[in-house]
């Protein structure tokens, strides 16, 4: 049997083949959305830990405010101790809580300050312990006892803030919820 013959490749084909220009605009062409995928993520973990930083700086920055005018905290003063709260923790769409010694809650929403009393005395102390809705006070009891866990019941203050985040990944994104929030709890000298 007798084979057929070769084909042989166009002399065109065989100095194409050899050459090596533009082979580096290739190489780019398949490197470049790795790269840019790479700085994508990068900016935008710069920017979710930019946010989280500035809300919890806002946060600090109140609970050091709460410890400022804690002697002038009584039931005469309480609301406009939690209003003067949320100063510190308004801006950029963020919404914010701060409850003073379960007695009076400041709630910071789309820009308006709602208040609320529930009567109870600012000068009550708690033991209050992390559940699955949030901080529970628990009863009041007298200052300084032993609470369950060990430690003082005393008088608290809760901060709570939350902001908006909108990410440049859009539905892409891993790494940032829509809202980033946190929470403090300082204990009252």
């Amino acid at each position: 049997m007798t084979q057929p013959p070769r084909r042989r490749l166009p002399l065109f084909w065989l100095r194409a083949a050899q050459q090596e220009t533009g082979s580096a605009a290739v190489e780019f062409a398949l490197i470049a959305p790795v790269i840019l995928l790479i700085l994508a993520v990068t900016f935008e973990i710069g920017l979710t830990l930019r946010a989280k930083s500035r809300l919890v700086g806002a946060i600090s920055a109140t609970a050091h405010q709460t410890l400022d005018s804690a002697a002038t905290v009584d039931d005469g003063t309480a609301q406009t101790v939690a209003t003067a709260l949320l100063g510190g923790l308004a801006g950029r769409g963020r919404s914010a809580t701060v409850n003073l010694n379960n007695a009076v809650t400041a709630r910071l929403e789309g820009g308006t300050i709602v208040v609320t009393d529930t009567g109870a005395p600012v000068a009550n102390c708690y033991c209050p312990t992390w559940g699955e809705a949030g901080y529970d006070w628990n009863a009041s009891m007298a200052c300084n006892t032993d609470c369950a866990d060990g430690s003082l019941a005393g008088r608290f203050v809760q901060i709570t803030a939350q902001a908006p985040f909108t990410s440049i990944l859009g539905a892409y994104s891993f790494f940032s919820p829509e809202t980033l929030q946190n929470s403090a709890v300082v204990r009252l000298p």
